[in-house]
């Protein structure tokens, strides 16, 4: 259903999907601490980079590609977990296909208490 729905979704011009995971009776964050996600990065795209406030745990679903976390690069593929610390720059890029990643972040928490920011590089 997930990689339906992400299919469905237009890519953004990075050629990135992003889908968030609501509650259905609020149509806020799933939990009142935590923000999920599901991200598409399209074949051979690189994700803009991007920093915020908030820390993410990115669980590969699907795919296989390449992550640069403030300065250092790494791969990975289906079933690899990592993390990003809050205010690092980061970008993705898929490599053979499409990969989809399942990110956990503590988003809604940051927003809650006001000091949430963000901000993506052109």
């Amino acid at each position: 259903m997930t990689r339906a729905a992400l299919s469905a979704l237009p890519a953004r011009p990075d050629g990135g999907k992003m889908l968030r995971y609501v509650n259905p009776l609020t149509g806020g964050p799933v939990m009142t601490t935590m923000d999920l996600y599901a991200m598409r990065v399209g074949r051979g795209a690189t994700t803009r980079p991007r920093r915020a406030t908030y820390n993410v745990i990115c669980l590969v679903a699907e795919g296989e590609g390449s992550s640069t976390v403030g300065d250092k690069t790494f791969n990975w593929v289906k079933h690899d977990v990592f993390t990003i610390p809050h205010w690092t720059w980061v970008s993705h890029q898929a490599k053979s296909s499409d990969a989809d990643l399942f990110l956990v972040t503590d988003r809604s928490a940051q927003e809650r208490l006001g000091v949430m920011r963000a901000e993506t590089k052109d």
